[in-house]
């Protein structure tokens, strides 16, 4: 990347992204060159069927959790329920159902464990975290705070409290609250207390009204192949992307940046074929049902009420879809409870799933998996858990290995 593009970014990150006073700061760079990591996990067990047991069916699964004794969870969002499954992939229990009463699912997007195994559950339909006991018994809901959002991703961490990062939430009547910033945040589950930890620079939401200003419709468009944010919760502090370089930046718990994980690798521009692939893809995508992620707000004398939704019945004029002048070299990060951080990379053709590198928030590189999907969830024992699709059936499933002990 050119320097006047890397001056830019350090510009962006001193003065708008860090809260509050800057620490003191390092850059660690990672080796040039991959050492892959070749040893296969081990097949532990796979769930989900095209008929069969209902609880094997799975239609849409938003997230994956893990318990400290391997119990799996898994967050099957178009059933509006949580189905969990033991350490043998055996059927333990399910919980949850549409609705909008107590212990109900309307539009689950997320979902973790806290340490003493309660089940957290991000709803935006329901305003609100929805929580519930390790056996499924229903507890409470905790509202969002309106002024951070929507979350669209959480995590849990060791203290039980809730670390997530927000979208701008639709407003029928002011439109969307700081819609160029996704907050990080911490939010008590006893106290309710909310506090930003860190602020995300994001292209704002494209707004647009519809019957008579009672509905808003926020559909997310950031720039094609630009950088997306993402995070992960640490044994202590957290680990956070959002440059188009290849740059992991680690906070301390109280949300200042102490050090940036770097590898010298160079964005490549986009190209014209590059734009036309997408748009080809996406053309097939949406011919078998997918579409933008769509949040829907609307306010009547009655109250108000939110829905999401992948595709939608209604037409929106969005404009021209924006692609990024470059590919971000990073296209997710995820963190588990032994510490590490997975990076995936996008791979050379331009997809979003390259090659993951597995490092540690004090700049260690273990090493590099080829080309493959990011694990949904990783346990503390060493189990991880990725969700594939049949191409032909469509049918979602379950995939458990245990992770071999090199990748340590």
């Amino acid at each position: 990347m050119s320097s006047s593009i890397a001056r830019r970014i350090v510009w962006t990150f001193t003065t708008v992204v860090v809260p509050g006073p800057v620490a003191a700061q390092q850059t660690v760079e990672l080796p040039t060159r991959d050492r892959v990591l070749r040893e296969r996990p081990a097949a532990v067990f796979t769930v989900g069927v095209v008929e069969g047991e209902e609880s094997e069916m799975f239609s849409g699964i938003r997230s994956i959790a893990f318990d400290t004794a391997d119990n799996m969870y898994v967050l099957d969002g178009q059933n509006t329920r949580v189905v969990v499954f033991d350490s043998k992939g055996s059927f333990v229990r399910q919980f949850g159902k549409k609705g909008g009463g107590p212990g109900e699912l309307q539009a689950p997007l997320g979902m973790d464990i806290a340490a003493d195994g309660t089940v957290v559950i991000s709803d935006i339909a329901n305003r609100g975290f929805v929580v519930f006991r390790p056996d499924g018994e229903y507890v409470r809901n905790v509202t969002f705070d309106e002024d951070i959002g929507f979350p669209i991703a959480v995590e849990a961490d060791a203290s039980g409290d809730m670390i997530g990062r927000s979208i701008a939430r639709p407003r029928p009547d002011r439109g969307t609250s700081d819609a160029g910033v996704s907050p990080i945040f911490r939010q008590s589950l006893e106290t309710e207390e909310v506090h930003t930890i860190y602020r995300v620079p994001v292209t704002p939401p494209r707004v647009t009204q519809t019957g008579g200003g009672n509905r808003v419709a926020s559909i997310s468009m950031e720039p094609i192949f630009g950088p997306r944010p993402s995070f992960g919760v640490l044994p202590t502090g957290f680990a956070i992307h959002h440059d188009t370089e290849y740059a992991i930046r680690i906070l301390d718990d109280a949300g200042r940046h102490v050090r940036t994980l770097s590898r010298d690798f160079e964005p490549r521009r986009v190209t014209e074929k590059d734009q036309e692939t997408w748009r080809e893809q996406r053309s097939q995508e949406m011919a078998s049902g997918g579409g933008p992620t769509v949040i829907m707000a609307r306010r009547s004398p009655a109250g108000a009420s939110t829905s999401v939704g992948g595709s939608n019945p209604m037409t929106f004029d969005v404009g021209p879809v924006p692609f990024a002048d470059y590919m971000a070299v990073v296209t997710s990060i995820r963190t588990d409870p032994q510490g590490r951080i997975w990076v995936q990379r996008r791979n050379e053709d331009g997809k979003a799933e390259g090659p993951i590198d597995l490092v540690t928030a004090d700049g260690r590189y273990i090493g590099t998996l080829p080309r493959q999907p990011m694990p949904l969830a990783v346990s503390a024992s060493g189990f991880a858990a990725w969700v594939v699709t049949d191409d032909e059936l469509g049918v979602e499933r379950v995939v458990v290995r245990r992770l071999p002990a090199t990748w340590r």
